[in-house]
């Protein structure tokens, strides 16, 4: 048994297909704040901290006796992180943006229980197609599906 210190539903996908035995519980953490206060840290120690910054929210609050389990994740283009998108619009602009491009998507993942904690970093290099009318099309569909408006960069990979 342990926490998911998340309400992604692909997070929670993910670990019901393992058939793993989880509770969720949301972090109640200031993520502006922490990319505001880490602006010299990379990218990928910034991801990192952002999960575990996540996790020990959750362990501290909940009075965890159970591993808690937590990620993050950031899209990085051109040396800059594309968060959520605010709305349609702006997702539009992240997607367009993004075409024809290699940019990284990197996740961090934290545990921690009563022995400590451990995280890393997943990272990945993507590139999107050049942009072009059957592409706007599928940029189209995934912004009126909702599915672009509450991930980083506004995509998601599983």
């Amino acid at each position: 048994m342990f926490t998911l210190a998340s309400q992604s539903p692909r997070r929670i996908e993910l670990l019901r297909e393992l058939h793993l035995e989880f509770d969720c519980k949301t972090a109640q953490i200031n993520e502006q704040a922490l990319l505001e206060t880490n602006k010299n840290i990379s990218f990928h120690d910034l991801v990192k901290k952002l999960a575990m910054a996540k996790a020990w929210e959750v362990f501290e609050r909940e009075d965890q006796h159970y591993p808690v389990l937590a990620a993050d994740t950031i899209v990085i283009l051109n040396n800059k992180i594309l968060g959520k998108p605010e709305n349609g619009q702006d997702a539009k602009r992240m997607l367009i943006q993004l075409c024809g491009q290699y940019h990284e998507v990197l996740t961090g993942v934290s545990m921690i229980d009563e022995q400590g904690e451990t995280a890393f970093v997943s990272a990945s290099r993507v590139k999107f197609r050049p942009f072009s009318p059957q592409v706007e099309d599928i940029i189209d569909a995934s912004i009126r599906s909702g599915s672009a408006l509450d991930k980083a960069g506004a995509y998601g990979i599983q």
